[in-house]
């Protein structure tokens, strides 16, 4: 029979904080256990990393994969974000009657852009 072995999930605080910490904590709650959260949430954390996979040029497939949730869920952060994007925009006075998924082009206001027709379409236009 093999033994097993327990893993450890506390460490002593008296290895990790600085002394006058330390001392402060031992004046608030010597002998209690204390649960220390992490300073992001795990949704934040996760919506950040999507953020970032996806601005190094990721794929939608491949951040879940990397991430290990679903399609679907990558592209509701992504689309949440894009809302916050233009929420914040619209905070700003950008382009006020841009809906969500609209985008706007490079062009002045007033300016018109510039056509895609060929030039041999131009060309038999003039004749």
């Amino acid at each position: 029979m093999s033994k097993q072995y327990s893993v450890k999930r506390y460490q002593n605080a008296a290895h990790i904080l600085p002394k006058s910490l330390l001392a402060e904590v031992q004046r608030l709650a010597a002998g209690k256990v204390l649960y220390v959260p992490y300073p992001v949430t795990r949704r934040d954390f996760n919506r950040m990393k999507v953020l970032d996979l996806r601005a190094q040029g990721y794929s939608i497939s491949q951040i879940a994969f990397r991430m290990g949730i679903s399609k679907r869920w990558v592209c509701k952060i992504l689309a949440k974000d894009r809302e916050r994007a233009f929420t914040t925009l619209r905070y700003l006075g950008w382009d006020d009657d841009a809906e969500p998924g609209q985008t706007r082009g490079h062009h002045e206001a007033g300016e018109k852009p510039p056509s895609r027709r060929s030039a041999s379409d131009k060309a038999e236009e003039v004749e």
